[in-house]
């Protein structure tokens, strides 16, 4: 019951969630899920045509990671100030450096809604990719663990089988 109680608070939700970031194989996973979602959002928004200020305004509110949101909200101070996307992107670590040189592309070529989608893309390949290396370490764990758990217990019902003989 505590545990129900204790998820439902924002600030432990947000402090779990910064500490599994940090995590090897499954922080590597949640920002790449973070940035495809974000990405995917934002492209959508510039595709239709929306100014690119309100747009990194609607989609910094699907980033899940409270950090990221946080410095997405100073790349929108930076980009309201006349700096450019990409560099600002760059300056407050929001993305990988693929991501920074695509959208720097985007700028250079004005069609910064292409690259984005472009990256959108890249990012979900990668999600899709780490949740199947994930899935490939956890199966053969989880076989084990069953395993275990059905050795254990036949060895328990033999030993009681074996224990109620010698009584007799």
């Amino acid at each position: 019951i505590s545990i129900g109680i204790l998820s439902r608070q924002s600030w432990i939700r947000a402090f779990l969630l910064a500490f599994i970031e940090r995590l090897p194989v499954i922080g590597v996973w949640l920002t790449e899920r973070d940035v495809a979602s974000w990405s995917s959002l934002m492209a959508a928004l510039l595709s239709s045509k929306c100014e690119l200020i309100r747009a990194l305004e609607l989609s910094a509110k699907n980033i899940n990671s409270s950090g990221r949101r946080g410095r997405m909200g100073l790349v929108i101070k930076d980009v309201r100030n006349g700096k450019s996307l990409s560099d600002s992107l760059e300056k407050n670590r929001v993305l990988t450096p693929a991501g920074y040189n695509l959208v720097r592309s985007g700028e250079k070529t004005g069609r910064v809604d292409f690259m984005i989608r472009s990256l959108a893309n890249l990012y979900s390949d990668g999600v899709k990719k780490r949740m199947e290396d994930v899935l490939s370490i956890v199966e053969p764990l989880a076989i084990l663990f069953i395993g275990g758990v059905i050795g254990t217990v036949m060895l328990g019902i033999i030993l009681a089988m074996t224990s109620v003989s010698d009584v007799f």
